[in-house]
């Protein structure tokens, strides 16, 4: 993280009276969240693997634009290094909660949910803050709401209205693997019992928001970087999709599995 760059601390405001504003706020949230999640697509585990349409979100979208929007959103050949860092932090603590026994000791406060137990424990993690003072104040005021915490990161991002829902959506197709699984879990949690630690999506996304704010302020760059990623994968037919990109131009050639 730029230590030059300082955290805004979050006001305290959990105890006070919601205001019209603040409900006006929170719905418009809900909304960010449930659009940013249309794209991406749940994955069962190994015990009742499912097939499932990689392009799942993108269904009303002709086949070619569909495929166009999929490779700038999952083919992800030069993902800027600031977001690995991102990433290496958030596997760490999905690892930790979603552990089914194989741990030794287990993560604390998982009944609670996913971001209020990530909440309460990352003021511990000096990956995180770097025993930096700020840093650790700002993680600590951070509001118990993920949905507030989206709010306040989203703006201490400095991530236009405009774009809100596609850096959304990058934070879940950047590490598309945990977004599916926690997809799974959210829509689909009737196809098991009830589970003893909670996620929403909301959970997934305050959490990997507030990393991201500590490990890379500049991460609307991001936005940038997607802009790039779409030119450079220009709406074709089909078949140039199923051809190997090596040894085939403008989608002539021989398909990917006789290369």
């Amino acid at each position: 993280m730029n230590t030059s760059t300082a955290l805004k601390v979050p006001a305290d405001t959990a105890r006070l009276p919601a205001t019209p504003g603040q409900v006006d706020a929170a719905d418009r949230v809900t909304k960010l969240v449930t659009d940013s999640w249309r794209i991406a697509a749940p994955f069962w585990p190994l015990k009742n693997l499912i097939a499932v349409n990689p392009l799942l979100g993108l269904e009303d979208m002709p086949v070619e634009r569909a495929m166009q929007e999929g490779a700038a959103y999952f083919q992800l050949t030069d993902l800027p290094g600031e977001m690995h860092a991102v990433n290496r932090e958030t596997i760490k603590w999905c690892q930790a909660f979603f552990d089914d026994g194989q741990a030794t000791v287990p993560m604390p406060g998982r009944q609670q949910g996913f971001y209020r137990a990530w909440r309460r424990l990352a003021v511990f993690d000096e990956r995180l803050h770097g025993n930096d003072a700020d840093r650790k104040r700002w993680l600590a005021a951070l509001p118990d709401s993920p949905e507030a915490a989206i709010s306040e990161c989203l703006a201490e991002l400095d991530i236009p209205a405009t774009g809100q829902v596609r850096f959304l959506t990058l934070l879940l197709t950047t590490l598309p693997g945990w977004a599916a699984h926690i997809k799974y879990r959210t829509e689909w949690h009737h196809a098991e019992p009830a589970h003893a630690h909670p996620v929403s999506q909301a959970d997934y996304l305050a959490a990997r928001l507030a990393v991201t704010c500590l490990l890379w302020p500049g991460a609307a760059s991001l936005l940038d970087w997607h802009a790039r990623a779409r030119r450079a994968h220009p709406a074709r037919g089909p078949v140039g999709y199923l051809c190997c990109p090596r040894r085939c131009r403008r989608g002539r050639g021989r398909p990917p599995w006789a290369c």
